[in-house]
């Protein structure tokens, strides 16, 4: 399979992962609003009417997917999966890693209480 078929594997993948998310999630009302909204591309048209806030939506989509990108990237340069890349880091490499992402969960990390997911069952 060449890099095409790949690239294709990995987005149908992520996009049934998510999709599978969103069943998982939402309740059976809430689920054919999301899929409505997914559907009518409310991005698009929510940049048309508040440019800004678009923009703000993108940026942060790229701030928090390119930590992912960049493993990802470095996973295939060394040929190895994620757990192996992590171990061939030097120790200070993976100390900063830590504590960036010790302090992503404090500053992004949710205030509120939520129920837990299985009591909806």
């Amino acid at each position: 399979m060449g890099w095409f078929g790949k690239s294709l594997a990995i987005l149908l993948f992520f996009n049934l992962v998510c999709f599978g998310w969103i069943l998982f999630r939402s309740s059976l009302h809430d689920f054919p609003v999301i899929m409505h909204s997914i559907a009518e591309l409310a991005f698009i048209r929510s940049y048309r009417e508040f440019p800004a806030t678009s923009i703000l939506l993108a940026w942060w989509l790229v701030v928090f997917s390119a930590p992912v990108a960049l493993a990802d990237f470095a996973g295939y340069l060394g040929r190895c999966e994620f757990p192996d890349l992590w171990h061939a880091m030097p120790i200070a490499v993976r100390a900063v890693l830590l504590v960036i992402v010790f302090y992503g969960i404090v500053f992004f990390g949710s205030r509120q209480a939520n129920e837990f997911i299985y009591f909806a069952f």
